[in-house]
């Protein structure tokens, strides 16, 4: 069974029930795509906090709470890269926690230029 092809809009649109084997519901994977519906996030959550529960119970729990109706899917949510903070944690060779302390006690003069070096080493050489 295809996990987005079919699962996934059995939850979301109200088809019958059509999950057949518990091995073909991944609960991780189902709860990070349902989390992205702002109306079906705490359906999500609560999964999240119940995650000793049988495989069947989560998808029968959430196949009768979710309300049924026509949605798109949504893409992944993912963390957004920012460049002065990967410039700065591979100037200083920081953790992400300590490049986060850092940038803010520098200023944006020092940032910008941490930023041209990294770059500028990268193409391999001053210009």
């Amino acid at each position: 069974m295809d996990l987005f092809k079919e699962l996934l809009p059995s939850l979301l649109q109200g088809r019958e029930p059509i999950l057949e084997d518990d091995k073909d519901y991944v609960p991780y994977i189902i709860n990070k795509a349902l989390s992205a519906h702002i109306d079906i996030i705490l359906y999500a959550n609560e999964m999240n906090l119940n995650y000793n529960l049988d495989k069947r119970l989560q998808h029968d729990y959430l196949f009768h709470s979710i309300r049924k109706r026509k949605r798109t899917f949504q893409p992944w949510l993912k963390r957004s890269k920012n460049d002065e903070l990967n410039a700065v944690k591979e100037y200083f060779g920081y953790s992400m926690q300590k490049t986060k302390e850092t940038i803010n006690i520098l200023t944006s003069e020092q940032v910008k230029e941490i930023v041209t070096k990294i770059k500028s080493k990268d193409n391999g050489g001053v210009k």
